[in-house]
């Protein structure tokens, strides 16, 4: 299950910060640290909790944390680190930027008019669910239908049934079968679906294997919403599929990891 929500980063963290995530007995932790390069370790800065049960209360007011929200049982904080490094949000400045998703946000979510047309379809495999909740929230504000997948092996079935798939995006580190095999088994399929790798690895020998087995691009973690909507796009154009669609500029920025 989604932690159901999202925070809205400035754009100085952009490609300067990566995410984490930790879990235990009512606390589940997401971990924004600045990115250090390949030989150190990133550096935590803030760190937001979804704490539930029966100590929630007593775990959001640990000395440094600050309520966030409360929905039902569940309480909401988060707690800055010191790691030396100006992230631009104080106290205020996150609660500003909390969002919880609402049960009913879907259906609210304004989405680009297809004039009657039949909406531009696109695979989303990604396990982790806060990241891949966002990814659909953008790609459904820019007009796309999108289909779901938290493993290799659903996203192939999903493949199956929805055979209007134009586009997919397929995460590399899976539970399971990984998306290196995921894109091999689909361009064994099908030859014309566009496939972009959505990962968090940089390495460059990843990037070929992605590109050695089919794929058509590569976007790695942390990236712009608006980078990825205008990638996806783009291979929509060189795939065929250029309808024009009447876009709604706002754009949510996820979590990166």
């Amino acid at each position: 299950m989604s932690d159901q929500w999202y925070l809205i980063i400035p754009e100085e963290w952009v490609d300067q910060i990566t995410i984490s995530r930790s879990d235990s007995s009512g606390i589940r932790a997401v971990i924004f640290s600045l990115w250090n390069g390949q030989k150190k370790a990133p550096t935590p800065f803030l760190a937001i909790y979804k704490l539930t049960g029966i100590n929630s209360s007593s775990q959001a007011a640990k000395e440094g944390r600050f309520i966030l929200a409360e929905d039902g049982d569940a309480i909401y904080a988060a707690e800055f680190f010191e790691s030396g490094w100006n992230c631009g949000l104080d106290e205020a400045g996150v609660r500003d930027s909390f969002r919880l998703i609402l049960s009913n946000w879907a259906g609210d979510c304004p989405e680009r008019s297809t004039g009657g047309t039949e909406m531009k379809k696109i695979l989303v495999l990604e396990d982790e669910e806060n990241i891949r909740s966002f990814v659909v929230i953008n790609l459904k504000r820019a007009g796309y239908e999108t289909v779901e997948a938290g493993t290799g092996e659903e996203a192939l079935a999903q493949l199956k049934q929805n055979p209007g798939i134009r586009v997919a995006l397929l995460d590399i580190m899976l539970p399971g079968i990984d998306g290196f095999e995921v894109c091999r088994r689909i361009r064994a399929m099908d030859n014309k679906i566009g496939i972009i790798m959505l990962t968090a690895r940089t390495q460059e020998m990843d990037k070929v294997t992605g590109l050695m087995t089919g794929a058509d691009d590569y976007v790695t973690k942390p990236f712009s919403p608006a980078e990825l909507t205008a990638r996806v796009d783009a291979l929509f154009r060189r795939t065929g599929g250029d309808e024009e669609l009447e876009a709604d500029d706002e754009v949510v920025q996820p979590p990166s990891g």
